[in-house]
């Protein structure tokens, strides 16, 4: 028969062991366990003795918190490439910023070109196709917008709105 250690008053990372737990419906030891900050939980022994349970959750989102931004070891100064070879730069304010920050910087570089921020309808084309190639002299400003249907009507009106938004 193996007897189980008491681990009450042990310390397990955040963790300090009150008791063994009351409701012990599993067949491996359980423990109330409270945390640094406050909360308290039953944990599994096992999980205490290999680490695997260090906190409540607390530990995580306080080292989280700590390891964004500039204080993160992967920081880069706020540029990074994303998986289809475009260079992203922090810019969290830009009207065309993703959910955690980033614009692709050729619309950056374009936009500084242009001396405004491009329209939904437009986009920056890379003439060499080197996607990380930002070089202005590289890059061409395009435009997605055109009529529904090829009727000669609306292909002047089309024309006369392009030339209304990008001159002669």
């Amino acid at each position: 028969m193996h007897v189980m250690q008491d681990l009450a008053g042990s310390t397990f990372g955040r963790w300090t062991v009150i008791g063994r737990a009351e409701n012990d419906k599993h067949r491996s030891s359980q423990w109330l366990c409270g945390c640094e900050c406050g909360v308290k939980r039953i944990v599994r022994a096992c999980s205490l003795r290999r680490g695997i349970s260090r906190s409540c959750g607390c530990l995580v989102s306080e080292l989280a918190t700590k390891r964004v931004g500039t204080q993160s070891p992967g920081w880069r100064g706020g540029r990074t490439k994303n998986s289809n070879g475009y260079i992203l730069v922090q810019a969290p304010s830009h009207p065309a910023a993703t959910t955690v920050g980033y614009v692709p910087e050729h619309r950056l570089v374009m936009e500084k070109i242009i001396g405004r921020v491009l329209f939904p309808e437009e986009n920056v084309h890379h003439i060499n196709g080197v996607r990380h190639d930002n070089r202005p002299e590289k890059m061409e400003l395009w435009t997605c917008k055109q009529p529904p249907g090829q009727r000669v009507v609306d292909l002047v009106a089309w024309a006369r709105e392009i030339m209304a938004l990008y001159g002669a």
